[in-house]
This record gives C-alpha cells, structure tokens and sequence, in this order.
C-alpha cells in the first residue's frame, strides 16, 4: 500500500501544477474595436485644428456646427478644437489685462527713475549728499 501511495502518476501531478490556459486571442484583442473613420471626417476633425491657427475660434466653431450631428469623429476633435482654443483666448485675455495693468506701473517706475535721478544730479552738482527714496541696500 505505501508503494501505491507513493507511486503517482507524474502526467497526473503536471496537470495538477498547470493552471488552465485562456484563450490567447481573447486577451490580444481586449480594446474595443474604433470603428472606421472617413477620409472626409479626418479631413474635417484636422482643419478644426488647423484652422484654429488661423481664425482663433471661428473656423472650428463654423465646421463643428456644421459637421457635429453628422460624424462623431468631428463632433469630438471639434470640440476638443473648441476647447483649447477657449483655453488660449481666456489665458491671453487674462496676460493682456495684466500687461495693461501693469503699463501704468512701468510708465510711473519710468518716471520716477528720471525726476529722482535729476534731483540727485542737482544735490550733487550744489556738493550736498542725496539719498534715494526707494533703493536697495545691496552695496555697503
């Protein structure tokens, strides 16, 4: 009887160790198929893009109004065109309000560094010493 117990079969014990196979193609194929594109519709969805370039947001706004119900593939790059372009106009909007605010604190630094520079030429031209309102110690 221990001869029997000890006796296995070895094609018994490598089915045992061996974890069952899956299907190979299953698992190659586990993105879900696009379906195909036109050449009119990657036409379209890349002159929303290009057009950006050129027109800021009314050429792929005119396309996406368009060419929206009749394409998905157009609807999403129109409005993914529409969107950064959005991006870009709010962003730049945002830059040129800053640069206009801060035009008027150049023009006054401007200013400032031309009247206070003639008030330290004349104290120094009568022998007294002049000292600069708004300066940084950084030489002592």
């Amino acid at each position: 009887m221990t001869d029997d117990a000890n006796n296995t079969n070895p094609q018994d014990e490598n089915q045992q160790e061996q974890p069952p196979q899956e299907n190979v193609s299953e698992n190659i194929n586990s993105e879900p198929a696009q379906p195909e594109v036109s050449q009119d519709a990657k036409n379209m969805a890349m002159l929303c893009h290009l057009l950006g370039l050129f027109t800021v947001i009314l050429g792929p706004l005119l396309i996406w109004l368009l060419k929206k119900d009749k394409d998905d593939f157009i609807n999403k790059h129109g409005k993914e065109s529409l969107n950064f372009q959005l991006t870009v106009l709010i962003i730049s909007s945002a830059s040129s309000v800053l640069t206009v605010l801060a035009l008027p604190i150049i023009a006054l630094i401007f200013l400032a560094n031309i009247i206070l520079r003639i008030l330290a030429s004349i104290a120094a031209s009568k022998g007294k010493e002049y000292k600069y309102p708004f300066s940084f110690k950084l030489i002592k």
